[in-house]
């Protein structure tokens, strides 16, 4: 009988090592697939990548200005440029003519243009509006407000802006009275320090620095999607968008432009002028004109073919 109960024994115990051996073997198996597995994915990954940033082709066919602390940038509908500089004020840039200085002295953060004005955020409650016929300059204060950064118009001269301080979407008219208030969702809708925006006359693209990501509504409000972006909350300066369904996000700690498409696909990056006559640095002011050409402000502004 004991001997009987040792063979048992015995043949669990064999039993068990053999089931010990197994899995051992299978585990060995699994983790040599699992790091075959991850070396692939790194390898798409990489030359994803390294595809994407192939260089993009803006290639530069004019230079407006050079040496100007440029803050931003816009440009109405007859393709004239307007130029926020922290030294200067505004700067109109018109084709075959001088150019036209607005100064003051308070702080500048964004500009936009209407039909009739020329609009300036100073982060404050109020922005300024100058006449473009006269020059008259005034202060337009937006009640209920702290921190409005961000602007952009559309065709239809409504303004947008971001409230910073508050998490929201304003939308005025040239007179300050409020049209719309949107943004203050929570979830991925949630605006956290929201700053930058452009606007393609169908929807407006608001840079969600707080979040790290990218929001597009409709120009009512509604919400349609968000998607993140990689690099520092603090080194987008500017975003544009054209109207060939592309949107350009400056990056001024890292002197590149990116290039999203408008539903969040990344396209690529760009860091210099196709032809190497230009690098950018530091960009600061972004904008596209009517025509497609995109105009970049770094130690110089440069205007660049329609990206294809």
């Amino acid at each position: 009988m004991a001997k009987q109960n040792e063979q048992r024994l015995s043949m669990k115990g064999l039993k068990l090592k053999g089931k010990k051996f197994e899995l051992g073997k299978k585990t060995k198996v699994l983790g040599i697939v699992r790091i075959f597995v991850v070396i692939l994915v790194f390898e798409v990954f990489y030359m994803a990548r390294k595809k994407m940033r192939e260089h993009i082709n803006l290639t530069s066919v004019a230079v407006l200005d050079i040496a100007r602390a440029y803050v931003d940038m816009a440009i109405d509908r007859q393709g004239d440029v307007y130029i926020l500089s922290a030294d200067l004020g505004v700067v109109k840039k018109e084709k075959g003519k001088e150019p036209q200085t607005w100064a003051f002295d308070t702080p500048k953060s964004a500009i936009a243009v209407t039909k009739n004005s020329i609009l300036v955020t100073s982060g404050t409650g109020s922005f300024r509006r100058i006449d473009k016929k006269t020059g008259k300059q005034e202060e337009v204060v937006v009640e209920g407000f702290t921190e409005l950064r961000g602007m952009a118009t559309d065709d239809k001269d409504r303004i947008y802006m971001s409230d910073t301080n508050k998490n929201r979407i304003v939308v005025l008219k040239e007179d300050g009275e409020i049209k719309n208030i949107f943004g203050d969702e929570s979830g991925k809708e949630m605006l956290l320090r929201p700053c930058h925006i452009a606007c393609d006359n169908k929807y407006i693209y608001v840079m969600n620095a707080g979040m790290r990501r990218i929001n597009k509504y409709t120009l009512n409000g509604k919400f349609k999607r968000s998607w993140a972006y990689l690099w520092e909350k603090d080194s987008v300066e500017n975003i544009a968008v054209d109207f060939n369904g592309h949107l350009y996000v400056n990056d001024h700690l890292h002197s590149r432009v990116w290039i999203f498409s408008t539903d969040g696909k990344m396209i690529g990056t760009c860091n210099k002028d196709a032809r190497g006559v230009f690098e950018f640095i530091a960009p600061g002011g972004i904008a596209d004109d009517k025509n497609g050409y995109i105009y970049v402000a770094s130690h110089w502004i440069g205007k660049f073919e329609p990206f294809d």
